[in-house]
């Protein structure tokens, strides 16, 4: 999805925060990209860039806490949209395109509904060691789930994804 341009890992700190401001607009480049030729095609989409993205897992201790997945923060405008679109289908196919940069993750979800022509795309990032828990968990469960919440933590919507290798690509080496 994203090519690796930019300064080199010796250029220090602020070379990697250029090389991820440069991975972050070519994600949003192709989420851009991805809404044009989807629309293009008849699709109905709603896409926009998380706030946040953050790996979650469960709480220990936290009965009431067994989420896992990659949580993303929306923008409140774009929820009704949302769940106006989830009430459409039941949006069980996926596609996730990503790319590793300096130990960021950046990464690109597609979530699909064939028979209605619908379409939502989730653009988001996060620190890889922070997803190492969370892969361990998903390959355990053998599923992957993409949580969607406003900003005041108010939930939105869960999609399942039934293979978490689509997330972690290096599970196929294993």
């Amino acid at each position: 999805m994203v090519e690796y341009t930019g300064t080199s890992p010796s250029d220090g700190r602020n070379g990697a925060l250029d090389v991820h401001k440069s991975a972050w607009k070519k994600t949003l480049q192709e989420l851009e990209a991805q809404v044009e030729r989807l629309e293009d095609d008849g699709w109905q989409t709603v896409a926009f860039p998380a706030g946040h993205t953050g790996p979650e897992v469960p709480t220990d201790g936290d009965k009431d806490n067994n989420r896992f997945g990659l949580t993303h923060i929306i923008p409140g405008n774009k929820a009704d949209e949302l769940l106006k679109l989830r009430e459409k289908g039941s949006f069980e196919d996926y596609q996730v395109f990503k790319n590793s940069v300096h130990g960021q993750e950046f990464v690109l979800t597609a979530i699909l509904d064939h028979p209605t022509e619908s379409v939502v795309l989730i653009a988001g990032n996060y620190r890889q060691q922070r997803a190492e828990p969370l892969k361990e968990i998903a390959m355990d469960e053998d599923v992957m789930y993409s949580h969607i919440r406003k900003l005041d933590g108010s939930y939105i919507a869960t999609f399942e994804h039934e293979d978490p290798a689509h997330f972690f690509p290096e599970l196929n080496d294993s």
